[in-house]
């Protein structure tokens, strides 16, 4: 399938050294919207905010995120009042540079998964992992599984020829 990319695009393609303008939602119980770029951009007809974020490592396996910890910044407060573990996040790229605005840009989806561990420091690291490798391992834990139903001592079971008795 071909797809004709828009002048934007081109652009930032060519250039000797680009850097990628990154859209992140986040699924905090009030949903953040943010974005890397140096201003707030309006895209699929919502609001993304300028906040300051380095999105850095993406892969099939996962990605890191870096939060800025300052006076002006709502990372360390919503980090820490709301748990971030197991978190949806999407990451959507801009490949446009800084010096064209990417209101003309459209954005293609790199990222799906879940929030992980958080260290805060000088800043704040959040490890990403991605949606599929959720899906073929629990994000949290196995459990051993529950019975209802157990037989009472003395209780008899003919199991194909023989017959057994709970002790």
């Amino acid at each position: 399938m071909s797809r004709t990319v828009s002048a934007t695009i081109s652009t930032g393609a060519a250039q000797d050294v680009t850097r990628p303008i990154y859209l992140v939602r986040m699924g905090w119980d009030t949903e953040v919207r943010a974005c890397t770029f140096g201003a707030d951009i309006v895209w699929n007809s919502e609001t993304w905010t300028a906040s300051g974020l380095e999105v850095t490592g993406i892969d099939s396996e996962g990605g890191a995120l870096e939060m800025p910890v300052g006076d002006a910044d709502p990372w360390l407060d919503l980090v820490t009042d709301e748990e971030p573990l197991n978190r949806t996040i999407l990451v959507y790229e801009h490949q446009t540079d800084y010096t064209v605005s990417p209101a003309v840009s459209d954005a293609v989806l790199i990222f799906s998964g879940f929030m992980d561990k958080t260290v805060i420091g000088k800043s704040i690291r959040m490890d990403l992992i991605e949606n599929k490798l959720i899906k073929t391992f629990p994000p949290t834990e196995i459990n051993r599984p529950v019975y209802n139903y157990l037989l009472t001592p003395g209780e008899q079971i003919i199991w194909v020829y023989e017959l057994i008795t709970v002790n």
